[in-house]
């Protein structure tokens, strides 16, 4: 016997049928109703959302023994011909297998004769985007003015890669990602139909891993039927049927990472590769977790723009609360920058371990907290540890109400894991170059890189008393710059950091937008420089220096 998939079974036959393309449908059914059928349409779009269905349904409509109708019968032989798919006056072309100009040349002589039945002839033409070039230009003027017989209709998920002048002659209809509840009570429906028992839960997961495609979502459908026969459709069998790693596992990792709990996180990847899972797509999904967390930490409704149950929303709520909106920011570029990395790296597991422990440890959070938390510290006398490197854990500072506060405990810790080993340091013999690497070692765990390494280029010059000299690096501090590093010296001991230039003279205010007017005359000289009729001159007439001036602007 042999079986029809549901994506084929179930194929829409009229336009009211199409899922999710309401926009779509209405515009060629009122069209067709006021018979302005133009001769050209472009369906762009993702996969399996509807563009070659919707393509057949217009060729059925143009060409319904009982139309031009907005509603073909479906029972004509026009019509039966064309669902069938073998209607003379419809021809489906593969621009993908079809690419050349001879291709087009011979579809630009048949397009003269007459439909065999029908009213027109219609060329649907498939990822269209594929024809080359030479295809292109010898379609443009068929394409602009066919025979009144012939209506073509292109189809191509990447519309950029058409030329203007293909686009400029169709009419342009785009085909939008199905929305996930759309989706999700489309293939309730089908399971009714079926007569299949499935759980809310595995239709909101089989609506996401279709990611907007229709099409998708009802292949994912039959493989799991398949698994599950006439049990029904459990939430935990599409893990196993299609090799996922399971909403409960993403999320016992996240739990950990909210925890601060880094071996935890290593024991579930090391479970994972036992199960022979894809850590990319651990990486995806647990990126895609805690931006679900960051919706529910920032958003007063996350129930519109989360497609989650509502007992899953609720606590993604509760868990959002315990951490901080940059924390969650932190965490998503490094999940984020983590699937990249797996992906070319050597080995996969090692750097998805590397990132989850990352992702695991505690932040020191901003400059403004490490400010805030080392003078909280300096009231019980535990700011010297920072700057000694003493040993023996510190007495733990307090914030209102009894709840130690982040700022602090990263004090605390950046003091107590610093060195314990090393003997302790009289604060009076602190060093110019140990206070600047402490006070950019605060800067670089805080998160400003780009601040931490000019800093690392700069070179502190001497520190008398309470005053920090560094001499200005070669990529100018600036003035926002200067103040976060005088935050932090500040609240590590009452130091003040003054910059100084070449000649030794401290850095103004003046002298600041002196190096921003000069790094900006510099880039505008080697623009000029690197044109290439610039270069021709130069090596023309034999010159060794180039002056270049600005225009004047007009008064």
């Amino acid at each position: 016997m042999s079986y029809t998939v549901l994506a084929r079974k179930y194929r829409p036959q009229r336009f009211e049928d199409v899922v999710g393309q309401g926009h779509v449908t209405r515009s060629l059914t009122n069209a067709l109703s006021m018979e302005r059928i133009a001769h050209a349409f472009l369906f762009s779009g993702t996969r399996g959302v509807g563009k070659t269905t919707t393509a057949r349904i217009l060729a059925k409509a143009l060409n319904c023994e009982k139309g031009p109708s907005p509603a073909p019968c479906g029972e004509c032989a026009s019509c039966s011909e064309i669902t069938a798919g073998s209607s003379v006056d419809v021809m489906e072309i593969d621009a993908a297998s079809n690419t050349g100009v001879d291709n087009v040349r011979e579809l630009r002589e048949n397009v003269k004769y007459a439909p065999a039945r029908g009213r027109y002839k219609v060329y649907i033409i498939d990822e269209v985007h594929m024809l080359s070039g030479a295809a292109f230009n010898a379609l443009l003027k068929t394409l602009e003015e066919p025979p009144a017989h012939v209506v073509f209709i292109l189809a191509t998920t990447d519309p950029h890669k058409l030329p203007a002048t293909i686009l400029s002659r169709c009419q342009h209809y785009d085909f939008r990602r199905v929305p996930k509840t759309v989706i999700q009570a489309h293939l309730r429906s089908l399971c009714d139909k079926e007569g299949i028992t499935a759980e809310d839960g595995a239709m909101v997961r089989l609506a996401a891993l279709a990611e907007g495609s229709v099409r998708d979502s009802l292949s994912l459908l039959d493989q799991v039927i398949s698994f599950c026969g006439a049990e029904g459709i459990k939430e935990a069998d599409i893990d196993e049927t299609l090799g996922l790693v399971g909403r409960a596992a993403v999320r016992e990792t996240g739990e950990a990472i909210i925890a601060q709990d880094p071996a935890r996180a290593i024991e579930l990847v090391d479970s994972l590769v036992d199960k022979g899972h894809d850590l990319r797509r651990f990486a995806a999904e647990l990126a895609g977790f805690f931006r679900d967390i960051m919706i529910c930490r920032i958003s007063k409704n996350p129930e519109r723009t989360l497609d989650l149950p509502a007992q899953d929303v609720a606590e993604y709520r509760e868990m959002a609360k315990r951490v901080h909106p940059e924390e969650l920011i932190r965490l998503l570029n490094l999940l984020t920058r983590a699937v990249e990395d797996i992906k070319d790296a050597a080995n996969k597991r090692i750097s998805l371990e590397l990132a989850l422990v990352k992702a695991a440890s505690r932040p020191i959070g901003t400059v403004e907290d490490v400010i805030k938390g080392v003078r909280e510290l300096k009231d019980k006398g535990l700011a010297d540890r920072i700057l000694t490197g003493g040993s023996g854990r510190p007495e733990t500072a307090d914030a209102p109400g009894g709840r130690k506060s982040r700022a602090v405990e990263a004090a605390e810790a950046e003091a107590y894991y610093r060195n314990p080993e090393k003997p302790q340091k009289p604060q009076g013999e602190l060093s110019a170059v140990d206070l600047w690497d402490r006070i950019r070692e605060v800067i670089k765990d805080s998160g400003k890189m780009p601040l931490a390494a000019k800093m690392k280029v700069a070179a502190p010059k001497e520190l008398k008393g309470n005053i920090l000299t560094v001499t200005d690096s070669s990529i100018p501090f600036k003035p926002e710059e200067l103040e976060a590093i005088n935050g932090v010296a500040e609240a590590l001991g009452s130091f003040k950091v003054k910059v100084i230039n070449g000649s030794g003279r401290e850095k103004t205010l003046a002298d600041h937008k002196k190096d921003k007017e000069h790094t900006r005359r510099e880039k505008t000289r080697q623009e000029a420089l690197s044109d290439p009729l610039v270069k021709a001159a130069v090596d023309l007439f034999g010159v060794e220096s180039v002056e270049v001036e600005e225009p004047k602007q007009d008064q």
